[in-house]
């Protein structure tokens, strides 16, 4: 329930584009630049067979592609389209006033308490081993 609670405002706003908080999640990762497959199964914490359904979707909505990596055709990397990177963007500009909006009754001290309190908090999930399901794609 907690972890529901705290994933609404994400899952509300990546369900104004269409997508789910995974899809959002990924191409939320891609705005950096390209990424390789076994490196986005870590950073999403899904199995390979997972993000190869993540994938399929959003190629077929022209968000992103696979492409091979030079000098390794055996690895892919991941890319944004130009569609992609368009919804990325409004999808990270929308939650992070959304989550403005949930901190805005903060003072300035509050405030540097939450976001250290957060970054670590983030910090320590990043390692956690639970893995969302296939079905969370």
């Amino acid at each position: 329930m907690l972890g529901e609670e705290r994933q609404r405002p994400v899952a509300q706003v990546a369900a104004l584009h269409d997508l789910t908080p995974v899809q959002a999640r990924l191409l939320s990762l891609l705005l950096d630049g390209p990424r390789g497959m076994a490196d986005l199964t870590q950073a999403l914490r899904v199995e390979k067979a997972a993000l190869t359904g993540l994938m399929d979707r959003v190629e077929r909505r022209d968000l992103a592609r696979r492409t091979a990596v030079p000098g390794n055709r055996r690895s892919l990397q991941v890319t944004l389209t130009d569609l992609g990177r368009g919804t990325a963007l409004a999808f990270h500009i929308e939650v992070t006033d959304e989550m403005s909006g949930l901190t805005a009754f903060l003072d300035a001290d509050e405030e540097g308490r939450f976001l250290s309190t957060l970054t670590g908090i983030l910090e320590r999930n990043r390692t956690a081993p639970d893995r969302p399901s296939s079905s969370d794609c």
